[in-house]
């Protein structure tokens, strides 16, 4: 008898966490097959009893303590797995980007560059991936792969959309431009993407110089060389009383694309007002009134937002006189 306790003690012990603290020694050393008295037997059993009922975590509903640690499940699992910090690193993060600034890179009519603390990537299958400490380029002289076109050549007066792809196996990430803003072509090894912005090239295949900030994206005048003025989409057009309708047209992205306007509104001379609309003057609230007779020919700028995703908006007049509207596009806020 005396020796199956032996053994029961020595199997306990064994079983028990080294790091476990009222386990790490007992009143007695024994050993399988040591004859020893029924009294030792039984206080180095109690020991272990003892660690096992205050100082183990239960299996049902544990309260662990110190640093635990458990393996981090792979990106894309949705089991009742336990998720670890490692994995929540992956998977969770900002709203969708932290920080984001995309303009050109160098040279500034091919190179688009991209800064973020975070830049949330997802896809639909499901899976995600938070690229951290982003510091990317993109150029319009390649295709095919990451930091390049999804495919082709750089085409003239076009909108292409920037996209953060990642291969989850390496994990890498990288930029890609693509003229699609819903589905670009992926380079091989990548499955997931998220839409962070735009570029437009002019009608040479350059680049147009711009910043983006967050969602908010703007033309750069002042030391470009293909925008050197604003973005008129009216130029000169004749005083209205009543509401005329103009379109953003190609000085966006587009109307699915797009969540409002900075427009930039002036007249030729002093003695009118111009305002804009984006309801034809049929809307029961204010409409946004960006210039007046105190500021002819310079730009008073406002935010307009886009009415159910058209790129049509109203002007019309105020006072008596013939000048003439001008109306620029100043930049917008994208859809991301």
């Amino acid at each position: 008898m005396r020796q199956l306790w032996a053994a029961l003690l020595v199997l306990l012990a064994m079983a028990a966490p080294a790091g476990a603290t009222n386990c790490s020694s007992y009143p007695y050393t024994l050993s399988n097959g040591q004859v020893a008295d029924a009294n030792q037997v039984m206080a180095d059993f109690n020991t272990i009893l003892n660690c096992a009922n205050n100082t183990l975590a239960p299996v049902g509903s544990p309260a662990l303590t110190g640093t635990p640690t458990a393996p981090a499940p792979a990106v894309g699992d949705n089991s009742y797995t336990i998720p670890t910090t490692s994995f929540v690193q992956q998977v969770a993060g900002p709203a969708r980007y932290e920080h984001l600034v995309i303009t050109n890179g160098t040279p500034s009519t091919s190179q688009v560059s991209v800064t973020a603390d975070g830049i949330l990537v997802s896809s639909a299958i499901p899976a995600s991936y938070v690229v951290r400490n982003v510091s990317q380029t993109a150029l319009t002289s390649c295709s095919g792969s990451a930091g390049c076109l999804d495919a082709g050549t750089v085409a003239t007066s076009t909108w292409y959309a920037v996209w953060e792809i990642v291969n989850p196996s390496g994990p890498t990430s990288g930029l890609l431009l693509s003229t699609s803003f819903t589905a670009p072509t992926l380079p091989g090894g990548y499955t997931l993407s998220a839409l962070i912005g735009a570029v437009k090239t002019d009608g040479s295949g350059n680049l147009y110089q711009f910043v983006q900030s967050g969602d908010l994206w703007s033309y750069r005048l002042t030391g470009a060389t293909n925008n050197t003025s604003p973005m008129l989409v009216v130029n000169g057009a004749a005083w209205s009383a009543a509401w005329a309708s103009f379109s953003l047209g190609s000085s966006v992205p587009g109307a699915a694309y797009i969540k409002s306007a900075t427009l930039g509104v002036t007249t030729s001379g002093s003695g009118s007002a111009i305002y804009v609309d984006a309801n034809n003057g049929a809307s029961t609230g204010p409409y946004a009134r960006l210039a007046n007779s105190a500021s002819p020919g310079v730009y008073v700028t406002g935010e307009m937002p886009i009415n159910a995703g058209s790129l049509t908006l109203y002007y019309a007049n105020g006072g008596t006189n013939t000048n003439l509207n001008y109306i620029a596009v100043f930049g917008f806020r994208l859809n991301i």
